[in-house]
């Protein structure tokens, strides 16, 4: 039961909890997909639900979350197999998801073994090396011992007091942050009866992997075999990507759900696909649910696909409301969890609760063009350092020209670009509003910054860039 719970049950329950809105739609490469997503949506869940079990009873709080798991895993099964009849047996496994063969080809078959080896290779080098480093630090980076563990241990150690983590004397720890990392980290802990300290660097590694493979499943169904394996090596040489994920840092898990988001987003423009904006929603929730930059990820998200699903030649506006409400409706637990937490819980922080005036943002927002120029620079020495990026940001402005002097909105490939554009921009705008110094957080947060569109550049920049398109 130990092992069941810790490992296999949040996997299980990620990929029962969505597989039920790509049931009968059009969604490319179901199977892959979930293979990609099970896990962070899995750990995502039942931090979610330990959040919401600690808030109601925290004595019984794990085992009422493995409850209300099973019970939504059932619902899943059943609402799955309420399409089910024995002479429906074709058509049910259609909607599960392709399984036909593809005509036998000699060049593409070749291109894909030679994609799929490397992509082997790279990750067999990928997981020796992990295991390697954390032999030496198995504890991580400052911010997973004295920040994401440290929440986490208030919730195994004293259960009854666990509130007591948003106290304004751990101030370093930043108490307004979501929980995540330390509903993920206390999950595991719980049912394994102790701090297992090989725990984080298992879910860190989870993380890390679960990118490559939203990788492959999405340029498999948009591009090639061969682009979905090269794009997922291409991130796995990613030495920032490997650096944070590493030292068990939330920004990986970030970048996931922001690319997982997006793209599930473009998917269902593509398709016409209603329900796919429930798994949307969901995944932008859970970066919202990660980090307070995820917060701003969801507010610039949801303000895009606004607008396009506002200007898009929508039949009718019950079609346009449907479309919001199936986005909400995934988000809303994520949400509420937040709200909950920055109300009642966390109310002090750096920007809400910090007890500044809306004049005071102004007033370091335009103190000066020299703070606007170091940070501009800052961009500028980060995405042209090839040892940094491998030269991921020279493709992202080639296939960012190439797609404007094509059609700029086929297909709906500008998407990445306008999500890209708009997280930026919020994140200048809160390092030039924040209350700590410009140079030391250059220094410190800025490349990880950068990482949390990586995954979501890349599936941009290989898919517009691809020689051979096979949309499917």
């Amino acid at each position: 039961m130990t092992f069941f719970s810790a490992f296999i049950f949040p996997p299980l329950l990620g990929c029962l909890l969505i597989a039920p809105f790509l049931q009968h739609t059009r969604f490319p490469q179901k199977i892959l997909f979930l293979s990609a997503v099970s896990f962070p949506i899995g750990y995502g869940a039942c931090s979610l639900l330990l959040f919401f079990a600690y808030l109601v009873a925290p004595p019984v709080a794990t085992w009422t979350t493995l409850v209300a798991g099973l019970g939504i895993m059932i619902f899943s099964v059943k609402k799955l197999l309420s399409s089910f009849r024995p002479t429906r047996l074709s058509f049910w496994a259609k909607s599960i998801g392709p399984f036909s063969l593809p005509k036998f080809n000699l060049l593409p078959t070749v291109f894909l073994i030679t994609g799929f080896l490397l992509f082997v290779f790279i990750l067999i080098r990928t997981l020796d090396f992990y295991s390697l480093t954390i032999s030496l630090n198995v504890f991580g980076g400052w911010d997973a011992y004295y920040f994401w563990a440290l929440k986490a241990k208030f919730m195994f150690r004293a259960p009854a007091e666990w509130q007591n983590l948003f106290s304004p004397d751990l101030f370093w720890t930043h108490p307004d942050y979501p929980l995540l990392l330390p509903g993920s980290l206390a999950w595991g802990w719980l049912w394994l009866g102790k701090e297992a300290f090989l725990w984080a660097p298992f879910l860190a590694i989870g993380f890390y992997l679960s990118c490559a493979f939203l990788l492959i499943w999405y340029l498999t169904s948009t591009v090639s075999a061969f682009t979905g394996y090269l794009g997922g090596s291409f991130f796995l040489i990613l030495g920032p990507c490997f650096f944070w994920a590493v030292h068990f840092y939330a920004d990986v898990p970030l970048s996931f759900f922001i690319a997982g988001a997006t793209l599930t987003a473009v998917i269902a423009l593509r398709e016409k696909e209603e329900k796919l904006w429930r798994v949307s929603g969901l995944l932008s929730g859970l970066a919202a649910w990660t980090k307070n930059e995820g917060i701003l990820f969801i507010l610039s998200f949801s303000c895009l696909l606004m607008a396009i699903l506002f200007f898009e030649k929508i039949k009718s506006k019950r079609q346009f409301s449907r479309c919001l409400y199936c986005f909400l409706s995934g988000a809303i637990l994520p949400v509420l969890a937040i709200l909950i937490l920055k109300t009642f819980l966390g109310t002090t922080g750096d920007y809400l609760g910090s007890g500044r005036t809306l004049f005071d943002y102004l007033t370091l927002l335009f103190s000066g063009w020299d703070r606007v120029l170091l940070l501009l620079n800052a961009y500028r020495k980060s995405v042209t350092s090839f040892t940094l990026w491998r030269g991921l940001w020279g493709f992202f402005l080639i296939a960012v020209f190439y797609l404007g002097f094509r059609n700029g909105r086929s297909r709906y490939k500008w998407v990445p670009v306008g999500i890209f554009l708009l997280v930026n921009l919020g994140y200048a705008v809160a390092i030039l509003t924040s209350p700590y110094d410009l140079e030391w957080q250059i220094q410190t947060a800025f490349e990880r910054l950068l990482l949390h569109t990586v995954p979501l550049v890349l599936a941009f920049s290989f898919e517009t860039l691809a020689l051979s398109p096979n949309h499917q």
